[in-house]
């Protein structure tokens, strides 16, 4: 159909004219983090706070986190005192005992850099830069992966 069929049906042509060649030209857009420049808000009372984490510190000594296709970060944590269990050739399940992951937690940077293959696209986390992502796919109890869709957030 030609374009002048097309606006004589009352649809609108899209043309390249006008458009940037390349995506990402929008200034706003360039900006890859947020500052925060107010303060945070408890929304929790310590109480509350310290219930979640005894509750999360349990449920990782007896119930574990399962591990895939990442040895390297399995190592690493074995190397730091967590039980590993084979589950099958590329997954584990890691248990840690209450406070470990406190611990290691501490030795993280307060900010870093994430460095992105384009340099303009690297960001700072933590501190006051705030970054927001989207899950872009899951890995299911079958093995299987899937894309995930807005009922996954």
């Amino acid at each position: 159909m030609s374009e002048v069929q097309l606006r004589a049906r009352g649809r609108r042509v899209r043309r390249g004219a006008g458009r940037p060649a390349e995506p990402g030209q929008n200034e706003y857009l360039r900006v890859p983090y947020i500052s925060r420049k107010i303060p945070t808000y408890d929304i929790l009372s310590e109480d509350s706070l310290s219930q979640i984490e005894a509750t999360a510190e349990r449920i990782m000594a007896e119930i574990g986190v399962e591990f895939r296709d990442d040895p390297e970060v399995v190592d690493l944590f074995r190397g730091a005192g967590a039980q590993v269990t084979d589950l099958t050739k590329d997954s584990w399940s890691l248990k840690f005992a209450p406070g470990m992951i406190r611990e290691i937690l501490k030795t993280a940077p307060e900010r870093f850099t994430q460095v992105a293959r384009n340099p303009a696209n690297s960001v700072e986390i933590g501190g006051d830069a705030m970054v927001f992502g989207a899950l872009l796919w899951l890995a299911l109890c079958d093995g299987s992966r899937s894309w995930a869709a807005l009922r996954h957030h």
